[in-house]
């Protein structure tokens, strides 16, 4: 659920607030953020340096406009492996993506407690209140969707394991054609990709957000305009096409049990006609086979033994 507008004043308003605060908490290792050495660079406002130990650091730059913090952008660089660059929504974000970073459990975080699509869903629809106008809403396939009206939208599943407890969320976005909503990638987890973490997704929302504010028709030349439209089109009309061929492929597959389903019907009314016939048709009658008695030809002989007249 939302907070109320008491509990969200009292969180840090500025990254500079809230690393003053964190500071002395984390010490004790079970703080807001793990324990940390640095700051805000004395020589740039708008950076922090933090140092999570011998080979662990991150840097973060504040994104502003008209002088507020509307975001936040960490670079996390550990020892012989390559730059991790994260982009934070909040300062609760980049909060619990440091606890990532440094491979430990949240212990704000209740145990093993990964939240439901709609729950995160409202956390993020409150933290981006006064970032961005895209509607969050749940639709009939009970994903929660991130949506810029007739532009582009990004549907969220949460995903279960055998148990059905939570471990991660799937995505797909989807393109508007001008007349309905394409989808222009398949869903994440498809072919075992494995689901994203609240971090993940949080980073992946927050990808879709900038490029999605940055392509917004409205914000076209008329030639960049016009393209867009033509390019929303060919797509709108190769998804009808895929429809309509799924749908005569459908009808062919009907058509074809139906001719199966006729040919074993006329065959097993065929094997019944010939059985009812031979049935009420007797058998013809059999003509006796002539017998062998044609007549005797030639005379009569004297048997050799016979006696003597």
């Amino acid at each position: 659920m939302a907070d109320s507008d008491e509990t969200r004043t009292d969180r840090p308003s500025t990254l500079r607030k809230a690393l003053d605060a964190w500071g002395e908490a984390s010490a004790s290792g079970s703080g807001p953020l793990p324990y940390f050495q640095g700051g805000i660079d004395p020589r740039n406002p708008d950076e922090a340096q933090l140092l999570w130990g011998s080979d662990l650091q991150t840097k973060v730059t504040i994104d502003r406009v008209d002088d507020g913090e509307v975001g936040y952008t960490s670079v996390t660089t550990r020892l012989g492996a390559e730059p991790v660059v994260l982009s934070h929504a909040s300062i609760e974000d980049f909060r619990q993506a440091m606890w990532e970073a440094v491979g430990e459990r949240d212990p704000l975080l209740p145990p093993d407690d990964v939240p439901t699509i709609a729950e995160l869903a409202e956390q993020l629809r409150d933290e981006y209140r006064d970032l961005t106008d895209w509607s969050v809403y749940e639709n009939d396939l009970y994903a929660q969707v991130f949506e810029f009206k007739e532009h582009r939208r990004m549907q969220v599943w949460e995903e279960a394991d055998f148990m059905g407890s939570i471990d991660g969320y799937s995505w797909q976005e989807q393109l508007w054609s001008g007349s309905e909503w394409v989808d222009v990638t398949e869903i994440s987890t498809e072919n075992g990709v494995p689901p994203l973490s609240v971090r993940e997704l949080r980073a992946h929302l927050e990808a879709f957000r900038i490029e999605a504010e940055a392509t917004r028709p409205e914000t076209l030349t008329p030639r960049e305009a016009a393209l867009d439209r033509m390019a929303r089109a060919a797509l709108g009309a190769d998804a009808g096409n895929a429809k309509a061929i799924v749908q005569l492929q459908g009808k062919l597959n009907k058509t074809a049990e139906d001719l199966r389903a006729s040919e074993r019907e006329n065959e097993k009314i065929r094997t019944a006609l010939i059985g009812l016939a031979q049935r009420i048709t007797p058998p013809a009658p059999r003509q006796p086979a002539p017998e062998n008695t044609g007549p005797v030809t030639g005379s009569p002989t004297a048997s050799p033994g016979g006696p003597g007249l």
